[in-house]
């Protein structure tokens, strides 16, 4: 088999595996929506601010590479409780990412809490965006769409075994 064959052969597979990639990214994309929602689908300045306080700030039991950070505000007089800290993951491979954060909130600290206005519970706060779903989406896409140019542009087709 030539060398243009099996280049030929890995851009199929490509085009096969790239659906199978993307699948996999609108499930995790699906399973973190909170974090997807607030990095790529509100803006910034559209959440509004009241204050909060912090009830839970710990290392999580079963894991203590995560933090587990609870805390409460009002909005009309209704009270709403969350756990989201950031738009990104709560946890890391190294212990001190989580110590951090407990430490930055301990429990009884006034916060500032950025919520959206049309839905109060959707709050976090540290509203920064993270590029980490959009890099995730364009991978398989772009995978996708390089394999079927060397296909489409390929002018051999894969040779027939050698009997």
């Amino acid at each position: 088999m030539s060398a243009d064959d099996i280049i030929y052969k890995r851009a199929v597979t490509g085009l096969y595996a790239s659906p199978i990639i993307l699948l996999v990214v609108c499930v995790i994309t699906a399973f973190r929506w909170h974090d997807f929602r607030g990095s790529h689908l509100l803006r910034r300045n559209s959440l509004a601010q009241t204050q909060g306080i912090v009830v839970t700030s710990r290392l999580r039991p079963s894991d203590v590479r995560h933090y587990e950070i609870v805390y409460e505000f009002a909005v009309d007089r209704r009270r709403y409780r969350s756990d989201e800290v950031t738009f990104a993951h709560t946890g890391s491979r190294n212990q001190k990412f989580a110590l951090d954060y407990v430490q930055r909130y301990p429990v009884g600290m006034a916060v500032t809490v950025f919520y959206d206005p049309a839905d109060p519970g959707f709050s976090v706060l540290e509203p920064s965006s993270t590029e980490f779903y959009l890099i995730l989406f364009f991978l398989p896409v772009g995978l996708f769409l390089f394999c079927l140019w060397i296909v489409r542009t390929s002018k051999r087709k894969i040779s027939p075994p050698a009997a």
